[in-house]
């Protein structure tokens, strides 16, 4: 008679308890080396998405410090002028949600289309469509000449006529200058 050889020895006890062991003892160092990988990581895409931005900062910088580029701001945010130029605003239709409405209506079937003008039906107001011709704002337009406000006891007189109102409240140069100079100073006090 063979005698079988027990599954389980000793030493596949002491074996198992050993790499037991050396898993427990490795897996807080392995978990802590991946946290820093990942915070290392995270770091390395802020200071990228940092040095972007300076890099958009300093684009900026030189363009402020450009002066036509300075005048074609003025112009076309604040709608700035020279001194005796005539300043135009034309206003633009904005697209009506009726025309993408209609494409919508277009693409159904008969019976979408005959659902939707009988939903549409019964509240239906017509809306005011633009003006062919763009108008002057009226502050732009200059108004005939009105006598000024007088106290009640003091008469009127032709002296007493208010200016027209100034279209623009300041004229480019002044502007430019003024803008050039904080321009500057918050350059200078950045240390850009």
């Amino acid at each position: 008679m063979l005698r079988r050889k027990p599954a389980f020895t000793s030493r596949a006890a002491v074996l198992a308890v050993v790499v037991a062991a050396l898993a427990l003892a490795l897996a807080a160092p392995m978990r802590e080396l991946l946290s820093q990988r990942a915070q290392v990581s995270s770091l390395n895409a802020s200071i990228a998405s940092s040095q972007q931005q300076i890099a958009q900062l300093q684009k900026t910088q030189k363009q402020l410090a450009n002066p036509s580029y300075i005048e074609a701001q003025a112009r076309d945010r604040l709608h700035y002028v020279f001194p005796g130029q005539v300043p135009y605003v034309t206003l633009t239709p904005t697209p009506s949600p009726a025309a993408n409405a209609a494409a919508a209506l277009a693409s159904q079937p008969w019976y979408g289309q005959l659902w939707a003008s009988v939903e549409g039906a019964s509240g239906v107001t017509p809306t005011p469509s633009p003006s062919p011709t763009p108008s002057l704002a009226p502050a732009l337009v200059p108004r005939a000449s009105t006598p000024a406000l007088a106290p009640a006891s003091a008469p009127v007189s032709d002296s007493a006529v208010a200016p027209p109102p100034a279209t623009l409240p300041t004229t480019l140069p002044s502007t430019l200058a003024s803008l050039a100079a904080a321009s500057a100073t918050a350059a200078a006090g950045n240390g850009l």
